[in-house]
């Protein structure tokens, strides 16, 4: 028969065994939850870099310029200097909002001002990553007629056609304002008003703004300005932003 110290020799065993058992099982499962929590952390670092990449790929290889933001109370003073100063009847339909078109509308801000300002307000942008920032931005943060009055097209400015347009927002580098200048010399007619950030517009300018306050006679025009459809009128000139409006 089992003594007494056998029994408690027994006992102790089989408690050891269970011990080590709920020990080693207990490490196991600790591990096994570190090793998800690691592989989810990976995994979200992963995927955050991958957007970060993403959203800055379309920057890498600009289709025409890089992006730069035109500061938003620049624009809201030129446009107010047009509403004030441009007649209805010029407008290519005056019965309908002025159409304002932003070549390379970036964040959208030109075209918050215009449509804020009640403008019929476009903008084209190439870029994908730009284009969902300001469509997004439209979508949350306008208000509803702001939206009704607004619009951003994802596609490339050559392809669009400027004849409709009442004023054109221009924010580009000095290599692209040639092909611009072309492009408006097609498709503009006179009266069209062209707002310009830090560079020109490549028109035939036959009066400054100062001239015009003075009431100054136009200059001659040299053989190669005769030779160009349209020619401008500088009409504002502040803080790096210029406004040209066209004419025959």
């Amino acid at each position: 028969m089992p003594t007494d110290a056998d029994e408690d020799a027994q006992w102790r065993r089989v408690f050891m065994e269970e011990l080590r058992q709920n020990v080693n099982g207990d490490n196991d499962s600790s591990m096994a939850s570190n090793s998800n929590r690691s592989m989810v952390a990976a995994a979200g670092i992963v995927a955050g870099v991958s957007v970060l990449v993403g959203l800055q790929f379309p920057f890498l290889f600009p289709k025409s310029a890089p992006y730069m933001a035109t500061p938003g109370p620049k624009i809201r003073h030129a446009l107010k200097f047009l509403k004030k100063t441009r007649r209805r009847d010029s407008d290519k339909n005056p019965s309908q909002p002025p159409v304002f078109v932003d070549l390379g509308s970036g964040d959208g801000q030109a075209v918050y001002e215009a449509a804020r300002l009640g403008y019929r307000a476009i903008g084209i942008e190439f870029n994908w990553t730009l284009w969902a920032i300001s469509s997004m931005r439209r979508q949350l943060f306008w208000t509803r007629q702001e939206k009704a009055l607004s619009s951003f097209l994802r596609q490339d400015f050559h392809s669009y056609n400027l004849k409709n347009a009442d004023t054109i927002m221009i924010f580009a580098i000095p290599k692209t304002m040639p092909i611009l200048g072309s492009k408006i010399q097609l498709e503009c007619g006179p009266g069209t008003d062209i707002v310009a950030y830090r560079f020109g517009i490549p028109l035939a300018i036959e009066n400054s703004e100062s001239d015009l306050s003075q009431d100054k006679p136009s200059r001659p025009l040299d053989e190669s300005e005769q030779a160009v459809r349209l020619h401008a009128d500088l009409i504002y000139d502040r803080a790096d932003m210029r406004i040209y409006r066209t004419k025959f």
